[in-house]
């Protein structure tokens, strides 16, 4: 997820995604075929053997009593640097359409759209002779992405869920326990606020203020105290609540963190380079990354930049530290 949004952030031209949706994609995978697969990616012998035993013959339900995320979205893009690129995108799709029936798997026209991040070619895309809706806003991978390389539409869908749900918690939790409420809190709403944070972390005051206001009513509600004179400060102190936005750009570094341990692969060709200058001074060491320039707010607060300069100003031990849960501690 991080790695299709932040491309966008490096377009000069435009860049078309086609937001793909399967048609009841649980209910159409092949087991035969699976099986198949799983072969031909190196899943042999007994295992092979086990797999395709425990999917034959028998009847399966699955009960969810809250909501998940089934990772069935599939997306592909393409810069357009000419009308000609746009003809290469829709081969793409022609080539997607055959895999479906290879696979006997279905996408639903219907439901697939298209976005176009930059406005010079504006061709129409289309599906089995089926045309694709163009809209300036789409979900992907449970991230609202808008064409406008703006998360306030996503912070403002999820800020009213969170809402939603510290609403239903306040209706139906009725013990005073402060350390029960807290754990419902952290265990329900705060999640729904903080998903894929690594990509859309907002550097806007209204936005980061959108977000920590459900902390904050949640702080009330979890203290019980709702005087308007009550410090809202002080309650987040007794409960040891850091700030969303700090959660955020510790997630963010440790994110960072992952890749420079190599426990993240990243395959494209804007990835972000070591200074290799083989020798440590007081303001830099061979850990630290190339900042690259940024003119476009859109770029300049994207992963990358943004959090190269702030991994760049930890001290060279947090950048050595031997593991992901050491770095943490550090921050």
């Amino acid at each position: 997820m991080i790695l299709s949004v932040s491309l966008f952030a490096f377009f000069h031209e435009q860049v078309d995604m086609l937001v793909m949706d399967f048609a009841k994609a649980f209910d159409k995978v092949s087991h035969s075929l699976l099986v198949h697969k799983l072969q031909h990616y190196g899943i042999t012998g007994a295992i092979n053997k086990w797999i395709k035993n425990f999917l034959s013959d028998r009847k399966q339900a699955v009960v969810v009593r809250k909501l998940m995320l089934f990772a069935d979205d599939t997306a592909c893009h393409r810069e357009i640097d000419r009308a000609a690129d746009q003809c290469k995108m829709q081969k793409d799709l022609d080539g997607l359409a055959v895999w479906e029936q290879k696979w006997l798997m279905s996408f639903h026209p219907d439901k697939c759209e298209v976005l176009h991040f930059g406005k010079r070619w504006q061709g129409n895309y289309h599906l089995r002779d089926h045309p694709l809706t163009a809209t300036k806003e789409a979900k992907y991978l449970g991230v609202t992405i808008s064409t406008d390389l703006s998360w306030k539409s996503h912070i403002n869908i999820i800020s009213a869920k969170a809402n939603k749900t510290l609403g239903f918690l306040r209706r139906n939790i009725k013990i005073g326990s402060i350390y029960t409420k807290a754990l419902a809190y952290k265990a329900l709403v705060r999640p729904q606020l903080e998903y894929a944070c690594e990509v859309w972390d907002p550097h806007t005051d209204d936005n980061i203020q959108t977000l920590e206001k459900t902390q904050r009513r949640a702080a009330r509600w979890v203290v019980n105290r709702y005087r308007q004179t009550s410090s809202v400060g002080d309650m987040l102190n007794q409960l040891n609540w850091p700030s969303l936005e700090q959660r955020r750009k510790n997630t963010r570094l440790s994110t960072l963190y992952k890749y420079h341990q190599g426990e993240v692969k990243i395959d494209m060709s804007n990835t972000p380079r070591l200074l290799n200058t083989g020798y440590n001074t007081r303001r830099s060491h061979k850990d630290q990354y190339v900042v690259e320039p940024s003119s476009r707010n859109y770029r300049k607060y994207s992963f990358f930049p943004r959090t190269i300069k702030e991994f760049n100003a930890l001290p060279r031990e947090a950048h050595q530290c031997a593991s992901l849960e050491g770095f943490q501690s550090f921050l």
